[in-house]
């Protein structure tokens, strides 16, 4: 019965994920050309909606989410303070200075995945470029936004995989790609040795 649940609440917030995405494009075309960014932040929600969907479809057998980093890990990637995790989507975990988070706030979020999900963002899209980084689990890569965004750094190790992402809540990123980077790897490292 509880997998008739999970399934009835995916399918809601599907439901209202696209009602409210359609009146999204309705806006975006037409102010496409003053905001472009708007098509990317489209197009990278919907990405993570579709992941985050998937990954609450296959049996969990790993500790949760808020169990790979600390409090302290993320105030120091966040860059200031952070409240303790907070359980996200019932696969992730969200660290910030507020609690609950804003949008405009600073965010840490880790979150975990199917395999498929994996081997799906690890193909990429128009909007992305992958980047390989050696070293860390069974296999691991950067999804980059060129025309700006927040990067994540996903990680598989075994049958298990996670996405990492530092968002700083702002148009304009607060870190360059190369701090970003740095933060990622940093935090995949200890997430990797707890999976």
């Amino acid at each position: 019965m509880e997998g008739a649940n999970d399934s009835s609440s995916i399918c809601s917030r599907v439901r209202l994920f696209v009602r409210r995405s359609a009146a999204y494009r309705s806006m975006t075309n037409r102010v496409e050309t003053a905001m472009p960014w708007n098509r990317a932040a489209l197009t990278a929600a919907s990405t993570l909606l579709v992941v985050s969907i998937s990954a609450a479809r296959f049996t969990r057998t790993q500790k949760g989410a808020c169990s790979l980093l600390s409090t302290a890990d993320a105030s120091a990637a966040l860059g200031q303070g952070s409240q303790p995790g907070a359980q996200e989507f019932g696969t992730g975990c969200v660290w910030s200075p507020q609690s609950p988070p804003r949008d405009t706030s600073r965010q840490l979020h880790v979150e975990y995945h199917s395999i498929r999900a994996y081997d799906i963002a690890k193909h990429g899209n128009i909007l992305t470029k992958i980047e390989p980084v050696g070293g860390l689990g069974d296999d691991a890569f950067y999804q980059l936004y060129p025309k700006g965004g927040s990067p994540f750094l996903w990680v598989k190790k075994g049958d298990q995989s996670i996405s990492i992402r530092v968002s700083t809540g702002t148009k304009v990123p607060l870190f360059s790609e190369a701090e970003f980077k740095s933060k990622l790897l940093a935090l995949g490292k200890t997430a990797v040795a707890k999976m």
